[in-house]
């Protein structure tokens, strides 16, 4: 569709100088259609694609150039990745001047074309060239998950460890571990991932557990970067063909699916960095494969004697050897119920052939009852476990596979360790510095056995909820793991409905929205508001809700869904005459009137001024109750209000006092910095850079307009570094892209300033 040149004023702005009516010649459809065999035949292909969707989104038509000359200018003048060349390029083949957010938006299109499509020479030649044409600072996180549990302290060394790293400096990037349920893949990898993370050349580890779902999700619940967003998805694989540090290993741990059933595997196998799975699965295309083989003889009898201390008899252990199939996890298990029970080896070979315990020659695992699982769940003795004992097996069984910290008596509201002792003596948990572990095949023998109480689990989840209560500063790697706790209580409760469960529902949408992921803050706040409407447990919680639904709304631009939120919030909080929550919702509301006012295109003045002007009202309002309740005491919620009243100050083209609240607001983030998120200190930096930049920009004195450039530069970088730190923990909300190109402009107005002066 071609737009009339009135809505194309209206699309880009000012900047609009004219428009292309040109079709595409016939000749060039076959030729930016077909991907193509060489470097420059792809990257034409990507363009055009990238062209086409730009076009489609925004209902301009464009016109690849005739000349077949244009494109081999472009690819004779080298560095035809750089973002100046991408430009030109757009604005060769389309008739208008886009302002500078089209153009990023373009540029960041034609990225994600190029990462999406299979094209294996563009992308090497990216991968070479990447540092001399794409010159952008990345910052991440090194350690992009949480850490794996480390292996016990029994864990024997295995030669496939060094055959793994021997591979990786090989350049074999893509390693397959491969091995039946228990034999030790994970305990490898994890023992490699954790002397990785103490060698000396730090490079970046992720550990991502595969959940039987979908490997893409597991990424983007486990993963700390990149940030969270509608897609997600695209930039993320673009990170990981394009930016990650080429010597980082993601390990992906239990992938027992094929490539037909995970299509995700074929993404990674374009991953510029290593990558490491354990899988039962034989093969993988692209992957060298490492078999954890079973132990020999003398390392199987060397891990009984581990966990054994009764006696020795060469022929018995060796039957007993055997019927454990030399398999690792159930020689570990045999050795610990063993000297659990205090049974003789004769006791324990004949309980063995009484269960019909034979796994000798068995390769499969978990699918019928006569394999692993069947078999251990005849072999442990259900029957003198205790309730207790009971409850706290089939609430770490609804757990994922990871290390339980010892938080869960407290959790489960028991006194002493009596039964966590008598578990772990029996071999069904094991016990570090670290918390509590359960294996994934003693989970599954658990699930299969025990008939799992929803009361126990409403009573963990209420233990976890209290954990991921509401935080000024939360701990990243702390919270994430709760989180996991909890979304795993809450999809086994599916569809259950109570207080404690809209509690929590509240609590991971309060921490998923700190961590700037909208979508599932979003999904479990109108859980929360869905029961609170139908149950009317508790006002305070449901207006805490809408308050919160409201902040969601506001970030994700739904100016009217976030009034409705807010206001529904006010209402239920003037009722309760809590003022401290009162004034937090009056400054959201000032927030997001200044934010419509802000959005507003072509609109009358008078209607601006009165949205600023009830956002002035709400904040000053917001200001006097927080004033009369901390009454000189410093507390976040102040700096909040003021670092609010400056923005819309900012707004009015008041900047004098502007600068004056963000410096109220900077006061007390400075004074409070260790109880606060640090990222809040940023934002009022980069509030107070923008209004010496805007205070600059009207003075006509050059040595004034020099001074404030100046602070405005002081006081971005200041927001830079927290930034950059707060990245590398892994907070995935902040984003140092429009910061690092203010920074340049800034840098470039006083560099001509002092080349004036000289």
């Amino acid at each position: 569709m071609l737009l009339t040149v009135t809505s194309l004023i209206g699309l880009f702005g000012e900047s609009v100088k004219g428009y292309a009516v040109e079709k595409f010649l016939d000749m060039c459809i076959s030729a930016f259609t077909s991907k193509g065999k060489s470097i420059e035949e792809q990257f034409i292909y990507c363009v055009n694609k990238a062209l086409m969707r730009f076009s489609q989104k925004y209902g301009f038509e464009y016109n690849i150039d005739k000349e077949e000359q244009f494109f081999t200018n472009i690819f004779q003048q080298g560095k035809f990745l750089s973002d100046e060349m991408l430009i030109h390029i757009l604005k060769t083949t389309v008739y208008l001047e886009f302002n500078d957010k089209l153009l990023n938006e373009w540029l960041d299109l034609l990225n994600r074309t190029i990462s999406e499509e299979e094209l294996t020479l563009l992308r090497d030649y990216i991968l070479l060239n990447d540092s001399k044409s794409r010159n952008r600072e990345c910052v991440y996180p090194r350690i992009l998950t949480a850490k794996p549990p480390l292996p016990p302290e029994e864990y024997l060394s295995r030669k496939e460890s060094e055959i793994i790293i021997k591979k990786l400096k090989d350049s074999k990037k893509l390693v397959l571990v491969n091995g039946i349920g228990g034999i030790g893949k994970s305990t490898v990898c994890r023992k490699i991932f954790h002397e990785l993370n103490q060698d000396i050349v730090k490079r970046p580890l992720a550990w991502v557990v595969y959940n039987d779902k979908d490997l893409l999700d597991d990424m983007k619940k486990q993963m700390l970067y990149p940030k969270d967003g509608a897609d997600w998805d695209k930039r993320f694989t673009q990170f990981l063909e394009q930016d990650i540090d080429e010597d980082a290993i993601i390990f992906i741990d239990n992938l027992n699916v094929t490539e037909d059933e995970e299509k995700y595997l074929t993404h990674l196998a374009n991953a510029r960095c290593n990558i490491i799975c354990t899988s039962r699965i034989e093969k993988y295309a692209h992957y060298e494969t490492v078999p954890i083989d079973y132990l020999d003889e003398e390392q199987c009898i060397e891990l009984f004697y581990k966990y054994y201390k009764r006696e020795y008899d060469k022929k018995r252990i060796h039957n007993i050897i055997m019927r454990s199939g030399r398999h690792t996890l159930v020689i570990e298990i045999l050795g610990k119920i063993g000297e659990a029970e205090g049974y003789s080896l004769e006791e324990l070979e004949t309980k063995l052939i009484q269960d019909g315990f034979d796994l000798e020659g068995i390769a499969s695992v978990e699918n019928k009852d006569d394999t692993l699982i069947g078999h251990l769940c005849r072999t442990f003795n259900f029957k003198r476990l205790s309730d207790i004992q009971k409850e706290i097996l089939y609430c770490m069984a609804i757990l994922p596979v990871q290390w339980i910290p010892y938080d869960l008596r407290r959790w489960l509201n028991l006194q002493n360790n009596y039964n966590f002792n008598y578990l772990i003596k029996h071999a069904w948990i094991e016990r570090s510095e670290n918390g509590y572990y359960m294996h994934p095949v003693i989970k599954e023998v658990v699930k299969r056995s025990l008939d799992i109480s929803k009361e126990s689990t409403l009573r963990l989840l209420d233990g976890i909820g209290n954990e991921i209560a509401y935080n000024e500063n939360p701990d990243l790697e702390k919270s994430k793991l709760y989180i996991s706790f909890a979304e795993a209580i809450l999809d086994f409760l599916d569809g259950m409905k109570n207080q404690v469960i809209s509690q929590a529902a509240y609590n991971i949408s309060m921490l998923y929205g700190q961590f700037g992921e909208f979508a599932p803050a979003k999904k479990y706040v109108d859980y929360t508001i869905e029961i609170e409407e139908e149950q009317k447990n508790s006002e305070e919680l449901l207006a805490s809700a809408y308050n919160h639904r409201g902040f969601i709304d506001y970030y994700l631009f739904q100016d009217k869904e976030a009034e409705a939120d807010y206001t529904s919030a006010y209402k239920l909080r003037i009722k309760s005459k809590n003022y401290k929550h009162i004034a937090e919702t009056t400054g959201n509301l000032a927030l997001l009137y200044q934010g419509m006012w802000a959005e507003l295109k072509n609109e009358e003045e008078k209607k601006k001024g009165r949205l600023l002007i009830m956002a002035a009202a709400y904040e000053k309002e917001s200001i006097r109750m927080f004033e009369h309740i901390f009454k000189g005491t410093l507390h976040p919620n102040l700096a909040s209000a003021y670092n609010n009243m400056a923005v819309i100050y900012y707004s009015l083209k008041k900047y004098n006092s502007a600068v004056l609240y963000y410096r109220k607001a900077e006061q007390i983030r400075i004074q409070l910095s260790d109880s606060i998120n640090p990222g809040d200190l940023a934002v009022t930096y980069k509030g107070l850079c923008d209004s010496y930049i805007q205070m600059a920009e009207q003075t006509n004195k050059e040595r004034q307009k020099f001074i404030f450039y100046k602070i405005a530069l002081i006081n971005l970088n200041k927001g830079l570094n927290i930034r950059k730190k707060e990245i590398e923990n892994g907070n995935q909300r902040l984003n140092i892209d429009e910061i690092l190109k203010t920074r340049e402009d800034l840098e470039n107005k006083i560099r001509v300033f002092q080349m004036k002066n000289k």
